[in-house]
C-alpha cells in the first residue's frame, strides 16, 4: 500500500478515534477546547494513548504546524507524517495563519493530490484532485495554495502544483473550426469544459498557449486545440443600409454550415456591416446573409442626431415623385434618431421598428444642455431605461436597483445611462441628486477613526472600495455634496466630510479634551494620559510610544512644558521631520526623519534610533504616534512632563 494511502487511512482513524475516548470521559468534566492548529516551542512526543508514559509513536520537532483535537485536559489527537496518536497540548501555542490573497491564477498537478481543510498536513482531507486537474488559486498560506469559494477554502501543497503559463498575445484573427471542438477553461489537459462548439463555428483567436489557442465565440471564452483552427478571414467592415433583393436565408456565422431556419423578407431594409465580401453581418438581427442577395441603398451617413417635427409626418416606402406612403406615420413632436440622408430631400429613419423615408422640411433638432459642473446623482430602482431620449421611446428595461451616474449634460431632458447591460436614457427629472462636483484648494485631512472609501459619493448607491484606518491622513481637492474625493495610499474614493477634519481646522470651534504627555527618559517611553480639570493624570495611558531622545551633549530637557508653534514639516538640516510641535527653546516633538518634505522620502536607516539617545534634544517618535499627538494636542489643552525616571 502506498504511503499516501496509509496516511489517508490514519487520518480517517483519527477522525473516529477521539469520539470513543471523549465518550469515556466523566460527563461532568470541563468542556474541552475546540480543535485548533498549534505550534510547540520544544520537541514533543506523539504517544499511542492519551496519557503519559504510553507507547512512543513519533517525535514532532519544535516549530511544526499540526492540527490538535483535545480529547482530555492534557492530550489531543493528531497525526504527523502519517502516524496517528496523542500529544500533550496545554503548552501548544494556538496560531492563526491568515490567507494572503494573490492575483488569481490557474495551476495543474502532475499526480493525484489531497486538499486539506486547514493549512497543515495533519488536518482533515477536504478533497482529492486527480492528476491533471485545473485548480484556480486565489491565496497562499505558507506552503499551501488556497482554492475554493463561499468560505469553503481548500489547502493544496504548493510543491504539488505547477502554474499554467501565460498566454502569448496575438493580433485578433477570425478562424473556422474544421471539426467539433471542446472549449476548455484553462489550457491544460483535464481542465473543466466550458462548451462544445460545432464544426464550422467562426471564432476569434486572441492568443496562443502551448498547443492551445485562446478564443471567444459569442459570449463563450476559453481554449481550443490550435491545430483545429483554419481559414483566416480578412475583415473589411463597411456600415451601410441595404434592401433584400429576394427572400434571403440567415446564418449565425459567415459560413454555409451555420444557417438558421429563418430568412430576411424581400424588400426589407437592414443595417449592414460587410465581412470579407461574401457575407454581410446584420447587427439589428445578430445574423449574417449572403452579400450578393442585398442591394445597397443610395443614402449618405450623417453625424447622428435626434430630430422631431411640429406636425405628423407621412412615412414613405421610397423617394421621388412617385413615393407611396407606408401604413405608418411619424407623430408630431416624436423625436427619432436621424443617421441617414437620402436624395430628393428625405431622411431615412426607423419608425416603430421599420425603415422609411420622411421629408426633411421642418425638422427640429433635440438640443443638448450642458451643465456648469458634473452632478452626482442616482436613478431609483424600477426607473425605465429608454432606447432614445423621449417618453414614447421603447423601454429597454426597468433598473434592477439604485444606479449611480455622473450627469454632465441632458438631451431633451433625458440623461444617458449604461446599466444592467443596456445603454439608453432616463428622464433627468426622476434622478435623485447627491451633489455638484466642486474643486477646492488641495488640503490634508485627518481621519480619527476608520472610514470606508466609496466608489460614488452616496452611502445608498456607492460601493465600498477600501478602508482608511483610524489615525490616518488623506489628501483631497474635490467635494461632492457631503463627501470628499480622497487619496489614501494607492486607493481613491469618496469619504464622508463628517469623518474628516482639515489639519488647519483641527482645534477650531470645538470643546477640546485635555491631555498630559509624560516622557520617562530612563525608559525612552512616551505616554499620553487624559487630564482631569485640575490638570492631573486620570486612568491608564491612552497611547504609548518608544521615542528617541537627546544625546549626552544635547540632552532632552526635563520639566513641565506647554506646546507651542506647529509645523507640518520642519527642516533640521539636512533632514526633514513631519508634524513638529515646539515645546522648549530649540526643542520639538516630531516624527521620523525624511530626506525631503514628503511621505515618500523616509530615511529608514534612522528608524533604529527609537529607544536610544540620538537627537539634538528633541523628542523623535514613530509617524503614527506624532500624527495622533499633532491632531489631538495643542497649546490650549496639553502639557508635557519630562522626567529622568520614576
Amino acid at each position: 500500500m502506498k504511503k499516501s494511502h496509509l496516511f489517508l487511512l490514519a487520518a480517517a482513524v483519527m477522525a473516529i478515534q477521539p469520539l470513543r475516548i471523549i465518550m469515556a470521559e466523566d460527563a461532568a468534566a470541563v468542556p474541552l477546547p475546540e480543535p485548533f492548529i498549534g505550534v510547540y516551542q520544544v520537541d514533543r512526543t506523539i504517544r499511542a494513548e492519551p496519557a503519559p508514559n504510553t507507547e512512543f509513536q513519533v517525535r514532532v520537532p519544535k516549530g511544526s504546524r499540526i492540527h490538535l483535537t483535545p480529547v482530555n485536559a492534557d492530550y489531543a489527537a493528531t497525526s504527523y507524517e502519517g502516524i496517528y496518536g496523542y500529544v500533550f497540548y496545554p503548552d501548544a501555542e494556538e496560531v492563526h495563519w491568515p490567507d494572503t490573497p494573490v492575483e488569481p491564477y490557474w495551476a495543474t498537478n502532475a499526480s493525484a493530490e489531497y486538499a486539506y481543510a486547514m493549512p497543515c498536513f495533519s488536518g482533515a482531507f477536504a478533497a482529492v484532485y486527480p492528476a491533471g486537474s485545473a485548480i484556480l488559486i486565489h491565496s497562499h498560506n505558507g506552503e499551501f495554495a488556497v482554492t475554493g469559494a463561499d468560505g469553503e477554502n481548500r489547502y493544496v501543497p504548493l510543491r504539488a502544483l505547477k502554474a499554467v503559463k501565460e498566454d502569448t498575445l496575438l493580433a485578433e484573427t477570425q478562424l473556422f473550426l474544421d471539426e467539433a471542438s471542446v472549449v476548455l477553461a484553462v489550457p491544460a489537459e483535464g481542465s473543466p469544459v466550458v462548451a462544445i462548439l460545432p464544426m464550422g463555428a467562426l471564432v476569434t483567436r486572441h492568443a496562443l498557449n502551448g498547443i492551445y489557442a485562446a478564443i471567444t465565440y459569442e459570449d463563450i471564452g476559453g481554449y481550443v486545440e490550435a491545430a483545429k483552427l483554419t481559414g483566416a478571414l480578412r475583415e473589411t467592415r463597411q456600415t451601410m443600409l441595404a434592401s433584400a433583393r429576394v427572400n434571403a436565408v440567415l446564418y449565425t456565422s459567415p459560413n454555409k454550415f451555420a444557417y438558421l431556419d429563418e430568412y430576411l423578407p424581400r424588400g426589407s431594409i437592414v443595417s449592414v456591416e460587410t465581412v470579407s465580401g461574401a457575407y454581410a453581418f446584420l447587427p439589428d438581427l445578430d445574423a449574417y446573409v449572403q452579400t450578393e442577395l442585398l442591394s445597397k441603398l443610395s443614402v449618405s451617413p450623417l453625424n447622428a442626431f435626434y430630430g422631431y417635427w411640429e406636425e405628423d409626418q407621412p412615412v414613405y416606402l421610397s423617394t421621388g415623385l412617385k413615393s407611396v406612403p407606408s401604413d405608418t406615420a411619424l407623430p408630431a413632436k416624436a423625436p427619432v434618431e436621424i443617421r441617414w440622408s437620402a436624395s430628393g430631400g428625405y431622411y431615412l429613419v426607423k419608425v416603430d421598428g421599420e425603415w422609411g423615408y420622411v421629408k426633411r422640411n421642418g425638422v427640429k433638432t433635440l438640443k443638448e444642455t450642458r451643465l456648469a459642473a458634473p452632478v452626482a446623482a442616482y436613478a431609483l430602482k424600477g426607473t425605465p431605461l429608454k432606447a432614445a431620449p423621449f417618453a414614447t421611446s421603447q423601454t429597454l428595461t426597468a433598473l434592477a436597483g439604485d444606479t449611480p451616474l455622473w450627469l454632465s449634460a441632458t438631451l431633451g431632458g433625458y440623461a444617458a445611462l449604461t446599466a444592467d447591460g443596456f445603454s439608453g436614457y432616463i428622464d433627468a427629472d426622476t434622478l435623485q441628486t447627491v451633489g455638484v462636483s466642486q474643486s477646492v484648494r488641495t488640503y490634508e485631512a485627518y481621519a480619527d477613526s476608520a472610514v470606508y472609501l466609496l466608489d460614488f459619493p452616496s452611502e445608498r448607491s456607492g460601493r465600498r472600495v477600501a478602508m482608511i484606518p483610524g489615525n490616518s491622513l488623506v489628501k483631497t481637492s474635490v467635494h461632492v455634496g457631503g463627501y470628499a474625493y480622497v487619496a489614501y495610499g494607492s486607493s481613491k474614493g469618496y469619504a464622508p466630510l463628517s469623518a474628516l477634519c482639515s489639519l488647519d481646522a483641527l482645534f477650531a470651534d470645538k470643546a477640546l479634551d485635555r491631555y498630559i504627555i509624560f516622557i520617562d527618559k530612563s525608559t525612552f517611553l512616551l505616554s499620553v494620559y487624559a487630564a482631569s480639570p485640575d490638570g492631573s493624570k486620570t486612568g491608564e495611558a491612552i497611547r504609548k510610544a518608544t521615542v528617541a531622545l537627546g544625546k549626552r551633549t544635547t540632552p532632552t530637557p526635563t520639566g513641565t512644558f506647554t506646546l507651542g508653534k506647529r509645523e507640518r514639516w520642519h527642516y533640521f538640516g539636512p533632514s526633514y521631520a513631519p508634524f513638529a510641535i515646539y515645546y522648549a527653546p530649540g526643542r520639538y516633538l516630531h516624527g521620523p526623519l525624511y530626506y525631503s518634505a514628503g511621505e515618500n522620502a523616509l530615511n529608514r536607516a534612522r528608524l533604529k534610533d527609537f529607544g536610544t539617545m540620538a537627537t539634538g534634544g528633541c523628542v523623535r517618535m514613530p509617524y503614527e504616534d506624532i500624527l495622533w499627538i499633532y491632531c489631538h494636542c495643542n497649546e490650549n489643552n496639553t502639557t508635557v512632563e519630562i522626567v529622568n525616571g520614576i
